[in-house]
């Protein structure tokens, strides 16, 4: 069996019922989905500068973030 595009998973959400398919849920699943991924990875570069300056010292940044940030969010194609 193929595995599932976005596109099918986002119209298989609208199936759902009327208000899903009112609401979208598909589409904001998939936006929830982007918007964390977008910000990790803003965290993420933030934390990479904070511990290449030269004035913050004695704390690894970019550890304490990958350590405290949720995992990055696989999207609805890579989960069926």
């Amino acid at each position: 069996m193929p595995k599932k595009t976005n596109a099918q998973h986002r119209k298989d959400l609208a199936r759902l019922g009327p208000a899903a398919r009112d609401a979208d849920l598909g589409q904001a699943v998939l936006d929830l989905i982007a918007s964390n991924n977008a910000l990790r990875a803003t965290v993420l570069a933030l934390t990479a500068k904070l511990d290449t300056d030269a004035g913050v010292t004695d704390t690894n940044y970019t550890t304490t973030a990958n350590a405290t940030l949720p995992a990055v969010v696989a999207d609805l194609a890579s989960r069926s």
